[in-house]
């Protein structure tokens, strides 16, 4: 967590050294973004941050806590500093290139001798000077010091901090700290060449090669589909194609079905087929692969995209520019694990941050942070949180994703929040390593002994062999699933200790697959510890053995890890500052109805344009679906899409995402030029705010009819009409509510059913009648079309007292029959209909204006 400015300068008194650091690392990103509002030369920028944190340093006797705060007090050194090197033009020269180039003059050169430098180093203890000279004179990690000098990480850690403190004996605190500051600022100057952040679209971590982004979308026509091509991206080794599939029966076509192949690549590498939406009308597809980037593309890159008969040219075109990560957002950096970056945000009011990983070394961050398939394992379930200057904490709450989609960055939602000072916590990522290996380990069944396998980042020990007798639990937890595919299987487990390089990094789950030479019939899984956390009281997982078996007498079994599909947890904790902007001002435009209207108000975010569609209910008995043209439920109605037409006649078709609020929905119409367009809404759906009542007969005997049809008008003019009884018949038995221990069917006694003429219900030991009616809509007003009601008898919507029946045309579900479960004698009883659902078939053509 981070310091308060108490403790701050309370550690200023007695541990200068690691307040300063505390205060470099806090507050770097702060300061950067406000020089660089006033001095655009990288190097002027980096001496004013510098020349800031040495003022504050050694004139710290003049800051007031009772006027302000730390960070308004170095904000506003910041500002005035880059204010008098902008009128001065002070222009000086620091760490142009990496700290590994020869020609880079040594950082502590601008602040001390460095014979005065020399001689203090030569009093420390000779392993902490090395220490020393390895960090900040050849700029080795503190990993890589360990693994030279043959020293563990921690203790190379703790001489490091050591060190500084007796140098401190021999230097003046002010020469220490400004050596300090400058050795971090080039350390900061060193990541940030080798990331460019590309904004929608991901941060690029090779220096040697560019992003590449589509040049404009294509349209292919195939055998049997429509195929669009929306967008796509090549960066950092991972290609990303968006496609959307028009036509056919989509709602047949599963995952891969459609095959998808790609001419222009250097290899031929497998393709990952990724459907992101699926509607009616079409489907929305990422594909991905892995490739380098050929020899031959330079400022651009051309591919073709094969699928169902027909050839989609594919230009992708080398980004321009690439924006330094302190132009658009606050980030924090590790030695050699790379950080993150965040990109705060006001959006609708919410606080919304996207998070991108900076990667380098060894291991990655995954995009989802401490989301993800294994989020439940490695430890305790932390939450993310943004701290507001006051002390409030807002939860933060990932966007909609999947871990497979490609995606390099994800969304979180934190909630009403206003514009100010804020720090981002994120206490763990989940992590994968880079390389792509497989590890095999022989398992002997008999005489089996402790063994140890090499995995990134450490090693892993599989203790003695021992057989599972009691499989019946393992097939009960559902460890084995289905269980039928397991029987007579035989099965072992190996309890596991994992021993990391890195404390911070352990090793949260490790698939494992299971081979035999004499049995093809084996499976394996992971096996895992319940922990509850004594804080909260929540469950997590710990990674704890593997489980194998055969269902064939074998002597060895082959146990093999893939890289691909090992989990690391990185308990890394990381602490963003943000300055959080006051959110622009959206105009809105609008159109009504008879039945109420809809606000449009479009907005960008990161380069695409999305539009928030809310309802205006303006009539008193209809409320219109915050989901616009989209339900959920599989009416017998044809959907059609929500369009922005430019003024050359160019349709954009909107993709439907719901809102972090209940009272709009947001709809995503790509990266468009700014300007005038017309917002087609092809109908709404809208639900009548009252209820309909319906007093029915209820027939007595077998194949009795209605001496007339029953019919109940609704609020908004359609007619709800339930025609004769098609059949009426006795329960004969007891509904079963299980099998008991022999295998033989439990039943309830007590059966509810329709016992008043009120509707209301009660449970008696009687068997009643059922009676079925056919249900049909009538629809007077020509625009509206009632699509499908529910029915409450006494105080409950759900109950087994009735139920409707269906018919599944090629288009949806149409409501055909209800039947009703009363008690013999009741003649009569009164239906309540509720949530009447409708289609209003009134297109809207709004006027709006797509900002810059």
């Amino acid at each position: 967590m981070p310091c308060t400015d108490q403790q701050l300068l309370a550690l200023l008194d007695t541990e200068p050294e690691n307040a300063m650091a505390v205060l470099i690392e806090t507050y770097s990103g702060l300061l950067w973004k406000i020089c660089r509002e006033y001095v655009s030369n990288e190097e002027d920028v980096k001496d004013c941050v510098n020349e800031t944190f040495s003022e504050f340093y050694l004139h710290r006797e003049r800051f007031d806590p009772q006027k302000g705060t730390i960070k308004g007090y170095l904000a506003a050194i910041a500002r005035r500093t880059a204010i008098h090197c902008y009128q001065k033009e002070q222009r000086q020269s620091a760490c142009r290139t990496a700290l590994s180039d020869p020609d880079i003059p040594d950082p502590a050169e601008d602040f001390l001798d460095r014979e005065e430098l020399l001689t203090a180093m030569a009093q420390l203890d000779p392993v902490d000077a090395q220490i020393l000279q390895l960090k900040y004179f050849q700029g080795m990690t503190a990993m890589q010091i360990a693994q030279s000098l043959g020293l563990p990480y921690e203790t190379v850690k703790k001489r490091h901090q050591r060190s500084l403190v007796k140098l401190r004996k021999y230097l003046t605190i002010g020469l220490v700290i400004a050596a300090l500051a400058a050795l971090l600022a080039a350390c900061g100057y060193l990541v940030l060449r080798y990331f460019g952040l590309v904004p929608g679209y991901g941060v690029n971590f090779n220096a040697d090669a560019a992003t590449y982004l589509l040049d404009e979308p294509q349209m292919g026509q195939g055998d049997r589909y429509e195929i669009q091509l929306e967008d796509a991206y090549w960066q950092n080794d991972l290609l990303v194609v968006d496609l959307k599939v028009y036509g056919g029966d989509l709602f047949t076509v599963q995952n891969g079905e459609l095959e998808f192949t790609l001419e222009g690549l250097t290899e031929a590498p497998a393709i990952s087929y990724h459907i992101r939406e699926k509607t009616a009308e079409y489907q929305s597809i990422r594909l991905t692969a892995q490739t380098a980037l050929p020899d031959e593309a330079g400022e651009s890159w051309n591919l073709v995209l094969h699928c169902d008969g027909t050839e989609i040219p594919l230009l992708l075109q080398q980004t321009p520019e690439e924006t330094e990560l302190g132009n658009d957002g606050f980030y924090a950096l590790t030695e050699q694990d790379g950080g993150l970056l965040a990109i705060p945000r006001l959006e609708n009011g919410e606080l919304v941050v996207s998070v991108y990983p900076l990667n380098s070394g060894d291991f990655h961050t995954c995009f989802f942070l401490n989301e993800g398939v294994w989020k439940e394992y490695g430890g305790e379930q932390i939450p993310i949180t943004a701290t507001y200057e006051d002390g409030t904490v807002l939860t933060g709450e990932p966007a909609e994703y999947s871990p497979f989609s490609g995606d390099s960055y994800l969304d979180w939602y934190f909630g009403p929040a206003q514009p100010g000072s804020y720090t981002l916590e994120i206490p763990y990522v989940y992590q994968y390593p880079v390389s792509h290996g497989q590890f095999s380990l022989e398992i002997p069944l008999t005489g089996s002994k402790e063994q140890a396998i090499a995995l990134p980042g450490g090693r892993l020990t599989l203790r003695e062999m021992a057989p599972v007798a009691d499989t019946a639990a393992l097939l009960t937890d559902g460890i084995l699933f289905p269980a039928e595919l397991y029987s007579g299987y035989s099965w072992w487990k190996m309890d596991v200790a994992w021993q990391g390089d890195d404390p911070e990094r352990l090793l949260a789950a490790a698939p494992v697959s299971v081979k035999a030479i004499e049995a093809n019939d084996t499976a394996g899984t992971i096996l895992r510890t319940e922990q509850t956390d004594t804080k909260t009281g929540d469950a997590y997982s710990l990674f704890s053995g593997v489980l194998f078996g055969t269902s064939k007498k074998t002597d060895q079994l082959t146990l093999e890890f893939s890289e691909n599909g090992l989990c690391y947890r990185w308990n890394h904790p990381f602490s963003i500052p943000m300055e959080v902007e006051p959110e622009p001002e959206h105009p809105s435009f609008s159109q009504t109805g008879s039945f109420g209207g809809i606000e449009a108000t479009p907005r960008r975010v990161n380069d695409r344009i999305v539009l928030a569609l809310k309802p205006l209910n303006t009539h008193s008995d209809a409320q219109i679906s915050p989901d616009i043209t989209r339900t959920a439920l599989p009416v017998d109605a044809v959907e059609e899409p929500i369009i922005l037409t430019a003024p050359d006649g160019t349709e954009y078709p909107g993709s439907y995402r719901p809102s972090r609020t209940s009272d709009a929905s947001d709809w995503d119409f790509g990266d468009l030029p700014a300007g005038e367009y017309t917002l087609h809404i092809p109908y709404l759906y809208l639900t009548a705010a009252q209820d309909a009542r319906l007093s029915v007969t209820l027939p007595q005997t077998a194949g009795e009819l209605l001496s007339e049809n029953a019919q109940a008008r609704t609020a908004l003019g359609s007619i709800i009409c339930l025609d004769s009884a098609a059949g009426l018949e006795q329960m004969t038995e007891f509904p079963v509510t299980g099998m008991d221990e022999t295998g033989q069917p439990m039943y309830d006694t007590r059966v509810l059913a329709i016992a008043w003429e009120d509707g209301g219900l009660e449970q008696r030991e009687e068997l009643p009648q059922q009676a079925q009616f056919a249900l049909s809509f009538q629809n007077p007003d020509a625009e509206l079309t009632l699509l499908h009601t529910n029915l409450q008898l006494g105080n409950a919507l759900f109950n087994d007292a009735f139920s409707f029946q269906y018919d599944f045309g090629t288009a949806g579900m149409q409501q055909t029959g209800l039947t009703l479960r009363y008690f013999t004698g009741l003649q009569r009883t009164e239906l309540r209909f509720t949530e009447q659902f409708y289609r209003w078939n009134h297109p809207m053509e709004i006027p709006v204006t797509i900002p810059e």
